[in-house]
C-alpha cells in the first residue's frame, strides 16, 4: 500500500494491491476532527474508487510519482499506468515482461530528462529500466549485478546530478549503486547516450 504523492490535504489518495489480482485505488472521504480529554484524533474514512484489473496474479510490488503507477504481479509483469488528471483515473501505458523473474520490488525515480524504473526479484540482478520525458516507453538500459540471491527492497535517491539506488537482498547485503548521467547526448529519445550508464558498487 502507497500513499500518491503530491495529493492536497482532504483529497489523499491510496494505492493497494491484493492477492485477488487487482490494484485498488482509496479516495478520501470527508476527515473527521473528533476531540478528546488528551488528544485530537483525525477520522480519514477513505472509500474504494478505480479498479485495476490487468494483472493475471496477485499484486507484489507497487512504485508511484505523482502521474506514474507501476505495479508488479506474479504473473511475471510490471504493469505502467499513467494518471488522467481530467477523468481522475489511471489508464495501461505499457506492460513489462519479467518472466522467468518474478518481480518483489519496483521504484521510480523522475530526472529532468525522462525516468528510471529499478525492478528486483526472484533473481540476484537488479533489472534498470528507463524511458524519455516526452514519449512513455520503458527501454531496458542495465542489469546490476553484484547480489547473490533474489532482491527484496529498491529505493532511489539523488545528490545533484547523480542518481543512487539502493537494494537490500535476501543474501543480507544492501548496496548502493551510482549512476551518472550523461551530458552528451543529443535526444532524449536515445535511452543509452542519455544515461551512459556509469554505475558502481559502492559496497563490497
Amino acid at each position: 500500500m502507497l500513499w500518491v504523492p503530491g495529493c492536497e490535504k482532504g483529497n489523499e489518495t491510496i494505492v493497494s494491491g491484493s492477492v485477488d489480482k487487482t490494484v485498488r485505488i482509496w479516495k478520501e472521504k470527508n476527515g473527521q476532527v473528533q476531540a478528546t480529554a488528551q488528544r485530537t484524533v483525525v477520522d480519514e474514512k477513505f472509500e474504494p474508487g478505480q479498479v485495476l484489473k490487468e494483472h493475471s496474479g496477485s499484486i507484489q510490488c507497487l512504485a508511484i510519482l505523482p502521474e506514474l503507477l507501476a505495479t508488479g504481479s506474479s504473473d511475471g509483469s510490471v504493469n505502467i499506468y499513467t494518471f488522467n488528471s481530467t477523468s481522475n483515473e489511471y489508464s495501461l501505458s505499457q506492460t513489462i515482461r519479467t518472466s522467468p523473474v518474478y518481480p518483489l520490488t519496483l521504484s521510480l525515480h523522475s530526472t529532468k530528462d525522462g525516468t528510471l524504473l529499478a525492478i528486483g526479484g526472484s533473481s540476484p540482478h537488479v533489472h534498470l529500466f528507463a524511458s524519455p520525458l516526452d514519449t512513455l516507453n520503458f527501454t531496458k538500459i542495465a542489469s546490476l549485478k553484484g547480489h547473490e540471491d533474489w532482491i527484496r527492497g529498491l529505493d532511489f535517491t539523488s545528490h545533484n546530478s547523480d542518481i543512487y539506488l539502493a537494494s537490500a537482498s535476501q543474501d543480507r547485503y544492501i548496496r548502493l549503486w551510482k549512476i551518472t548521467q550523461s551530458t552528451t547526448h543529443t535526444s532524449t529519445n536515445d535511452i543509452d547516450a542519455l544515461y551512459s550508464l556509469s554505475y558502481s558498487s559502492l559496497t563490497n
